[in-house]
């Protein structure tokens, strides 16, 4: 029996590469974007949510491209998260390494949307908690990840498996801990449960 989710990930990505081309065409940004490798303000902001897909690929990577030190240096950032007294207080992300995105290629939608045309203010931003600073966006980008993420949880959804948005740090957390959750997820466990939920479609 054919693999229903197997490329769906690389489709979605694929997919989303295809509509930010197409909005950005439709609806040129106002300005370059200040975006690049070393920024990493971004990382730093409040939780991002995630579908089941987006987890399960992730954690498929790191499993397949992580050494044991990489990996274990990961779950210690998952388990013993430090507050950044820069950043607001904010923790960053566990794949933030050196100052890049460890998972850059494989990232979630949200994070590929996210887009700032001037640095500054991100830096600022981020050094507030990401508490009333206003950061100068292109809405393009998130309009191309609210698509993709839709199309991600329809098929989820036909499929009668656990479903929803889900905290992306708790989430990952979850797959990377137990090699078997993917596999208990698609017998029809509950993996992730409501501790994890971050909305519903």
């Amino acid at each position: 029996m054919p693999d229903p989710f197997a490329g769906l990930f690389d489709l979605a990505v694929e997919t989303y590469n295809k509509l930010t081309e197409q909005v950005e065409t439709e609806s040129p940004p106002e300005d370059a974007f200040a975006c690049k490798a070393g920024c990493e303000h971004c990382c730093y902001q409040q939780p991002i949510s995630v579908t089941p897909i987006e987890v399960f690929h992730i954690a498929n990577h790191v499993r397949k491209t992580f050494s044991d030190a990489e990996f274990n240096a990961l779950m210690t950032r998952f388990d013993r998260p430090i507050p950044s007294i820069e950043f607001g207080g904010l923790t960053a992300c566990p794949f933030l390494v050196d100052h890049n995105c460890s998972i850059h290629a494989d990232r979630p939608f949200a994070c590929r949307s996210a887009n700032s045309y001037n640095a500054e203010e991100c830096r600022q931003a981020a050094r507030n908690g990401f508490k009333g600073k206003t950061i100068s966006t292109y809405q393009g980008h998130y309009t191309a990840t609210q698509y993709v993420l839709d199309a991600l949880y329809k098929a989820i959804r036909d499929s009668k498996l656990e479903n929803g948005i889900f905290n992306f740090r708790s989430a990952v957390a979850i797959a990377l801990k137990d090699e078997a959750a993917e596999e208990k997820w698609r017998q029809g466990q509950e993996i992730f449960g409501d501790d994890c939920l971050a909305g519903h479609r």
